[in-house]
């Protein structure tokens, strides 16, 4: 059982709680897709860099046939 000095407000408390941590859940989730979204430009910003130099060794060695 729960003392009155543990739950002020009585089940307002909880519920207010209750907001919160639904709030942190869509935050959490928010900074997930974050994550996500840079992790993509970032895989995109290596293929792009990872292709270039391909395309420059390519150049180079075509120069010394």
């Amino acid at each position: 059982m729960t003392d009155a000095v543990e739950t002020p407000d009585g089940d307002d408390h909880f519920a207010t709680l209750a907001g919160i941590i639904a709030d942190a859940g869509e935050v959490s989730l928010g900074l997930a897709r974050m994550q996500i979204a840079e992790l993509r430009a970032l895989a995109a910003a290596g293929r792009s860099a990872q292709a270039r130099a391909q395309a420059v060794t390519a150049n180079t060695r075509s120069g010394f046939e």
